[in-house]
């Protein structure tokens, strides 16, 4: 999995996109998020392996699409709290 970080200024809130399968980080850049959002995009799921830690973060907004919904049940589940 890779991970694009169009955003990343240690914000309070991040919005997390996961996107679908054979979709290019290009689908989500012209999104507008709020102040104090960081936005990230993963995709490329040919490795689940997923590195970051959301412990930063007050809130982590999760955004899926296609592929992105399976990889997100996956991902999450180990970061409930």
């Amino acid at each position: 999995m890779y991970i694009d970080k169009i955003i990343n200024k240690r914000s309070p809130s991040l919005i997390l996109c996961l996107a679908g399968w054979s979709t290019s980080p290009e689908l989500f850049r012209h999104l507008e998020v709020p102040e104090q959002t960081d936005l990230w995009i993963a995709y490329d799921y040919r490795t689940l392996g997923f590195e970051e830690t959301f412990a930063p973060y007050k809130e982590v907004h999760l955004v899926a699409w296609s592929l992105g919904v399976w990889v997100a049940t996956r991902l999450w589940a180990g970061h409930r709290s």
